[in-house]
């Protein structure tokens, strides 16, 4: 107990510093990059050309106010190659013109006018919000866009008809409708009937299609989260598109959860008696149990709660779209006829991905972990939790003798040496450090080897080919993150270790996070914001006519692309943290709300002014992570009943006839009787029935989004019986 009190003292003060100083961070105002509003140099420029659009500069303006929303860059920088790129783009209905005065030589815009964007809503079947406001959801209902009936859909006749998401979309579709045309399939060697875009990635002549940021749009989202505790998800949705909105919806939910746990665990450590610790403490199996059927209970919630925001967003039914997803450009096959379609296709038999190439990936994929396990192995014996045989405790008792003891690297973490535990708090943080320093290298060295493994594996969609990456990586990240703790939770059986492990992890990898993804991009920031407004003044020095867009562009040159699956691991593990190891680390879920409200603005500032603008993907849920928490969740039944029964002495101090005490070694001090086992058996059990109870009482939908489901699946077969007695009547006469 006297250790744990220190340790959590210190932990908690290091949160409430990094809280403060990251809270200052993020709240100073400061203006936008390059907006109407900012004195910098590109702002000037940008008001200048706006005052000089009305005069007509049919080269440095748009037909429209809004600016372009895609950045073609051309890997063959040749003139003739960008004005023909240019002119077949016009000619395919986009504005198209090629930026100066960028760190790129072949840098082309790309938008559309109202007119365009609003016939291609109409042959995509956009939804767009009506007038009306259906009577039993009380929201106003979405129907398919037509130009005829344009008056019934709410703001049409307006240059904000579309949201920012929407113009997006439609300009990418476009782009990708673009064929190569007569002047260009010369230049290629492609058909002229071929796709523009995919034509000029299989010339090697297209390096790259990014999506600019809209600054004006930009500034209103993160004037929205100034004041707000949670992220305003409608308004993420509105420019990023479901996808990213999801990731949001889903942190907001699970921060808001979080509450429950959070209040019940601070109250369990505050009002805790005197001598008692997590090893056996009577009140521990309560809570575990109640964080266990929590887990389940916020995972039925949380589908419903995604149920509505796909019916709001009208996602619900973008289940299958994947499938009808186009080919990969890198996927590789034969020509063969289809027996669905009766057309040629690319096709790669299966046969060898299954017994060429996923083997390859399992047996890499090993070797890397064992790499892993070795890391995990000499940083337990550098903070001093394994040892050998011949070593004894404070209380004279021998310690657990560990396979895995190492005598070279655990002598810096013996008593009085340089790691030892019980000296301060900051030299025993350090094999922490080095812990996690490690753990990130090897993240980064697999994912390089999970993206090439996957490319051998020659997905036919992007979809797949994301779905076995996700595989690859969560797997291996997660066994990063968990193993050294189920390795004392389920080897040792020391929850006095396993709690100052998670205390530790959990404070390094909260440090971590806030210095990748807060400090180190601000300053990026900072010093790439800096260098591009002395190279705007300078270039407005010379030249007055300055291109307005240049700003977003160069940004776009100069930004990385964004990675959703990081911002997802670290949740999951962090909800892994919350249920898995609720019998040991009862503060998680408080110490997960201050990292919550740290991460979703970090991660809001990241998508703004840090990475390229992601693609407006719909989606209906937060994807193959559901399925991930889900698995933790019914997982964390299992994992808790073991340390309540096996690793501590919690559910001894309330059956000791079901246990026995041993002189064993270390702090496995006591075994479960047949009695015990049956009652560790009939927790599990318990928990797993109450929680397959909790999940079929939960709707996944509720009432309002299953009527709504229900009259769409109506009016649809209701359109297709009109159109069969159009077709028949039509036939008769």
């Amino acid at each position: 107990m006297s250790t744990y009190v220190p340790s959590l003292l210190f932990s908690f003060c290091m949160c409430s510093v990094i809280v403060v100083l990251v809270f200052f961070f993020l709240m100073i105002r400061r203006p936008p990059r390059s907006t109407l509003s900012s004195s910098s140099a590109a702002s000037d420029v940008y008001k200048r050309q706006v005052s000089t659009q009305s005069t007509g500069n049919p080269t440095l303006s748009m037909s429209h106010t809004h600016p372009p929303e895609l950045l073609l860059t051309l890997a063959d920088p040749s003139p003739e190659l960008t004005v023909a790129v240019i002119k077949r783009l016009q000619e395919s209905g986009l504005e198209a013109r090629r930026v100066e005065g960028v760190d790129h030589d072949a840098a082309i815009v790309i938008t559309a006018t109202m007119p365009e964007l609003e016939k291609e809503a109409e042959i995509r079947g956009l939804q767009k919000q009506t007038v009306e406001v259906d009577p039993i959801s009380q929201l106003r209902r979405h129907e398919i866009f037509t130009r005829g009936e344009g008056k019934q859909f709410e703001g049409y006749g307006t240059s904000e008809f579309f949201l920012p998401f929407e113009r997006v979309t439609l300009v990418q579709s476009l782009l990708d409708a673009a064929r190569v045309g007569s002047e260009l399939h010369a230049m290629l060697d492609m058909h002229q009937d071929s796709f523009l875009k995919e034509g000029l990635r299989r010339a090697h002549k297209l390096e790259e299609v990014r999506i600019l940021h809209d600054e004006a749009e930009q500034s209103k989202l993160m004037s929205a989260l100034r004041g707000r505790v949670l992220v305003p998800v409608q308004e993420v949705r509105d420019y990023f598109g479901s996808e990213v909105a999801f990731y949001f919806a889903w942190l907001n939910f699970f921060t808001v959860w979080l509450v429950i746990p959070g209040v019940f665990g601070l109250l369990l450590w505050a009002l805790r008696p005197e001598g008692v610790s997590v090893d056996n403490s009577p009140r521990i199996p309560a809570f575990t149990i109640f964080v266990a059927l929590w887990g389940i209970t916020f995972l039925a919630f949380w589908r419903r709660r995604a149920a509505e925001w796909a019916c709001t967003w009208d996602t619900l039914d973008c289940d299958d779209a994947w499938k009808m997803e186009d080919i990969r450009i890198d996927f590789a096959g034969e020509l063969v006829v289809s027996p669905v379609t009766g057309f040629k296709q690319l096709h790669y038999p299966s046969w060898k991905r299954w017994y060429i190439w996923y083997p390859l990936s399992v047996l890499v994929s090993l070797f890397m972990l064992a790499v892993a396990f070795g890391f995990m192995c000499l940083s337990l014996n550098l903070q001093g939790y394994v040892h050998g045989s011949d070593e004894f405790d404070a209380h004279g008792r021998r310690h657990f003798e560990s396979p895995i003891h190492v005598q070279a690297i655990a002598a810096y973490a013996q008593p009085g040496a340089i790691f030892d535990p019980d000296l301060g708090y900051v030299m025993p943080l350090v094999p922490v450090v080095i812990h996690v320093v490690m753990v990130m290298i090897l993240n980064a060295i697999y994912g390089m080897v999970a993206e090439w493994l996957t490319s051998l594996e020659n997905h036919r969609t992007e979809h797949d080919h994301q779905s076995s990456l996700i595989a690859k990586r969560f797997l291996f990240e997660a066994f990063d993150a968990y193993i050294g703790l189920f390795y004392i939770a389920f080897y040792e059986l020391d929850v006095t270790k396993l709690r100052t492990e998670l205390v530790a992890v959990y404070t390094a990898d909260s440090a971590r996070r806030v210095v990748i993804e807060v400090v180190i991009p601000r300053v990026m920031k900072f010093w790439s914001t800096r260098s591009a407004a002395k190279k705007s003044q300078g270039a407005l020095k010379k030249n007055d006519d300055l291109d307005p867009c240049m700003a977003a562009v160069q940004d776009a040159l100069l930004l990385g692309e964004y990675e959703p699956f990081d911002d997802y691991l670290e949740m999951v593990i962090e909800f892994g943290y919350v249920v898995l190891f609720a019998a040991a680390f009862p503060l998680a879920s408080i110490l997960s709300i201050g990292c919550n409200l740290i991460e979703m603005r970090s991660d809001l500032y990241k998508l703004c002014c840090v990475c390229v603008r992601p693609s407006c993907k719909k989606a209906n849920n937060i994807g193959t992570w559901a399925v991930v928490i889900s698995t933790m969740g019914w997982l964390a039944i299992v994992t808790n009943t073991f340390i309540m029964g096996m690793t501590s002495d919690q559910l001894e101090q309330w059956f000791p006839k079901f246990f026995k005490d041993i002189d064993g070694p270390g702090a496995y001090d006591h075994r479960a009787r047949k009695s015990g086992i049956l009652l560790m058996f009939g927790i599990e059990h318990f928990l797993l029935l109450v929680s397959l109870a909790i999940t079929a009482a939960v709707r996944t939908q509720p009432k309002w989004v299953m009527i709504d489901v229900q009259r769409r699946e109506y009016e649809a077969r209701q359109a297709l019986a009109a159109e069969r007695q159009h077709a028949r009547d039509a036939k008769q006469r």
